[in-house]
């Protein structure tokens, strides 16, 4: 579905469609500069883990997740030009901003136009992060093109920021939930299919969603708890103070991620 091309000397750029050199380095999906963020004894986690709910004629790989002390996860379809030119501008304005929302130790405005920026960022993570486990493309190729050409998330793309509480708990630091949302028992794809993300990094919450087909109807609303910000397309566009009032602890994560409290999780920093 991805049209994705990650092996041999045949790569092409998922963002731009040009070719990929055989030396290119690979981009890193979790960026380094994010290790300074992490605090002592804090973990990323560094497999991919695709959770399909619903529909299964896209199966996801067996790849069980671990944990890591450096963002290790890395893409090879990603070409050096948009890795170093586009692609870099958008980390170097993240890792300005975003420190506050990560460490919750201070309070920041954000503008209307930081928001964008910030849904930008988050999308392209996940886009990125979505091209690692092979043979699962939930996101089409279009979407890769529009982020570059227009750095904006793609149409019918949802962004929604939000706060977690303590981060000693059974959840990692740092982690990455991609999921799809389908009609369960539909054995086609269908306008409510929904592929949904959600990036954790500290007290940061990023939620990210959007429909697998998109035919002009919107995707049904999501029973994931509340208290989550929209920040692209926001409605109306208006400045966000962080942090927000409400706080998701480990029982609203578990509902808002749509995962089982009973779920086994690798993290030694609940030891």
């Amino acid at each position: 579905m991805s049209g994705i091309s990650s092996e041999g000397s045949g790569r092409t750029c998922v963002f731009c469609g040009s070719a990929i050199a055989p030396g290119d380095p690979p981009e890193h999906v979790i960026p380094k500069w994010m290790r300074r963020f992490r605090p002592k004894g804090g973990w990323f986690t560094s497999g991919p883990s695709v959770v399909l709910v619903g529909e299964t004629e896209i199966q996801a790989p067996d790849v069980p997740p671990h944990l890591s002390k450096e963002p290790e996860i890395t893409t090879p379809v990603v070409c050096k030009s948009c890795n170093g030119e586009w692609m870099s501008d958008l980390e170097t304005w993240a890792s300005q901003t975003i420190d506050p929302l990560i460490r919750q130790d201070s309070h920041q405005a954000l503008s209307v136009d930081d928001q964008a920026w910030l849904a930008v960022w988050a999308t392209k993570t996940v886009m990125t992060w979505m091209t690692v486990p092979p043979g699962v493309g939930l996101i089409p190729p279009e979407d890769y093109r529009w982020l570059r050409t227009y750095k904006l998330p793609p149409p019918k793309f949802r962004v929604r920021v939000a706060r977690r509480g303590a981060t000693r708990q059974r959840l990692p630091w740092s982690f990455f939930v991609p999921t799809r949302l389908g009609d369960i028992g539909n054995p086609e794809p269908a306008p409510t299919d929904i592929h949904r993300s959600i990036l954790v990094f500290g007290h940061l919450i990023l939620d990210i969603a959007s429909p697998i087909t998109v035919d002009g109807r919107e995707p049904p609303p999501l029973d994931n708890g509340t208290f989550a910000l929209d920040i692209w397309p926001g409605d109306p566009p208006q400045l966000l103070v962080w942090p927000p009032t409400h706080s998701f602890e480990e029982a609203e994560m578990f509902h808002f991620m749509d995962i089982s409290p009973d779920t086994e999780l690798p993290n030694p920093e609940a030891q």
